[in-house]
């Protein structure tokens, strides 16, 4: 039976902020790609799934450089690619968070070396679960949904988490705008008073000139 999950609570380097953080960074590229993506020019799924895979390989692997949570895992196939959140080997797919694709419910070579490393030199005992990260698309290949997948030892899905994506994460985010204020009508005030002061003014000063 395939569960809601809170992922820290098992897995505590998942937290909330990373996996949102990773979200966006998926979302983000594959907006871009389906932007660059022509297919009157004869491009197709082929081909965007491609640029789609590659730059978001890319902009995790930039991701790496500028914060400490995430690291590159070596692979020793050249078209797989793994990385860690903390020490959680992960890896993306595109399609149902309920329904991963044959070849990503068993762990990548990076995956096992990294799992062998943290068992010999961490003294964390080994996980016999497999964490995917399940991109979904909508009808014009854009990202709705990434979710956390948790895959037994099995290979059935036992459980999900459904990413929130934050306020910076680009497309189909509706604007924050300030409600209309309604303000009274100005009344303005009556100028008689400030008339007859200075007709005040003028008669004095027409009595001291002359």
């Amino acid at each position: 039976m395939v569960t809601e999950i809170e992922p820290w609570l098992k897995y505590p380097d998942l937290t909330q902020s990373r996996l949102t953080t990773l979200a966006n960074v998926i979302r983000r590229v594959r907006s871009g790609c389906v932007e660059l993506h022509k297919p009157e020019d004869g491009d197709g799924n082929w081909s965007l799934g491609c640029r789609v895979y590659e730059r978001t390989f890319f902009a995790i692997r930039e991701l790496s450089k500028s914060v400490d949570w995430v690291i590159i895992n070596p692979e020793l196939k050249s078209l797989q690619f793994s990385f860690c959140v903390g020490s959680v080997p992960l890896r993306f797919y595109k399609g149902d968070a309920n329904d991963p694709p044959s070849r990503y419910l068993t762990h990548s070579d990076g995956e096992l070396m990294q799992l062998q490393t943290c068992f010999e030199f961490e003294g964390l005992p080994t996980v016999d679960t497999i964490l995917r990260l399940a991109v979904e698309v909508d009808s014009t290949r854009q990202a709705v949904s990434v979710s956390l997948v948790e895959i037994d030892e099995y290979k059935e899905v036992i459980g999900t988490y459904r990413i929130p994506f934050d306020a910076q994460g680009g497309a189909n985010l509706s604007t924050m705008q300030t409600p209309p204020v309604n303000l009274p009508p100005v009344v303005a005030e009556p100028l008689k008073k400030e008339t007859d002061q200075r007709k005040i003014k003028g008669n004095s000063a027409n009595g001291i000139a002359s």
